[in-house]
C-alpha cells in the first residue's frame, strides 16, 4: 500500500471511531500516526476523510432507502462497495467493511 493510501486508510478508520472522538477532526490523532505531516497535510486528510465517511454513510442510507420493501443486504453491500471504491480508489477492504456495517446500523436504526 502506498503512503498517501496508508495515511487516507488510517484517517478514514479514525474519523469512523465512536465515543469522544465521534465526528471530531482526526488532526491530533492522526500526527502520532505520521508525524511528519504539516497542518495543512493534517487539514487536507481531515477534509478527505470526513468527506469520504459522510459520504459512505448518505450512500448505504439511500440505498437501503431504495429497498424499502425487499432489503437484500448483500445487493445493498455489492452496489454500496462498487459506488464507494469508484469514488475513493484507496479505501482498504476493511474501512470498507467498518464503514458499510456502520452505516447499516445508523441506516436500519
Amino acid at each position: 500500500m502506498a503512503l498517501l493510501d496508508e495515511i487516507l486508510n488510517s484517517g478514514l478508520n479514525l474519523s469512523m471511531e465512536f465515543g469522544k472522538n465521534l465526528r471530531q477532526p482526526i488532526n491530533n490523532r492522526l500526527i502520532k500516526l505520521f508525524p511528519n505531516l504539516s497542518n495543512s497535510q493534517l487539514e487536507m486528510y481531515n477534509s478527505e476523510c470526513s468527506c469520504a465517511r459522510d459520504y459512505g454513510l448518505n450512500l448505504i442510507y439511500d440505498l437501503y432507502s431504495k429497498n424499502t420493501w425487499k432489503v437484500d443486504g448483500k445487493k445493498i453491500e455489492n452496489e454500496f462497495c462498487n459506488n464507494f471504491k469508484n469514488k475513493y480508489p484507496w479505501v482498504s477492504d476493511s474501512n470498507l467493511v467498518r464503514l458499510f456495517n456502520q452505516g447499516s446500523y445508523y441506516a436500519c436504526k
